[in-house]
């Protein structure tokens, strides 16, 4: 078994190409190089790809990135009164159970263990 704990020879060289290729994307990315040469790295990750030497990623249109902004705001309008109606119930909950235990420790008696009465 090798350090990763992966055993297959290709796994392990597709999952090192890929670790390689993230590597790569950062800095592509940052100059505003939007191609990703596999070829540079090594060749199993293009030989996975269908023998294709680079992998383009797509800038996202305007459109497709307003309807994801769109979504995450209506599921953070749902979410955040959900997330503040479960937290009032739960500190409503907990007030309750405190003052179970109080009353019923107010209505116990402890008893010493020596004393022994019979029945």
């Amino acid at each position: 078994m090798s350090e990763s704990g992966i055993e297959d020879p290709a796994s392990l060289a597709m999952l090192v190409a890929f670790c390689r290729a993230c590597d790569g994307v950062g800095s592509a990315m940052a100059d505003g190089d939007w191609t990703l040469d596999s070829a540079s790295g090594d060749d199993a990750l293009g030989a996975s790809l269908g023998g294709n030497d680079d992998v383009v990623a797509a800038p996202q249109g305007i459109t497709s990135r307003l309807g994801d902004s769109f979504g995450a705001l209506v599921a953070s309008i749902v979410l955040i009164p959900l997330a503040c109606a479960g937290l009032f119930w739960n500190e409503g909950h907990a007030v309750k159970v405190a003052r179970a235990l109080d009353e019923v420790g107010r209505l116990v008696h402890s008893v010493p263990a020596d004393r022994l009465e019979p029945a």
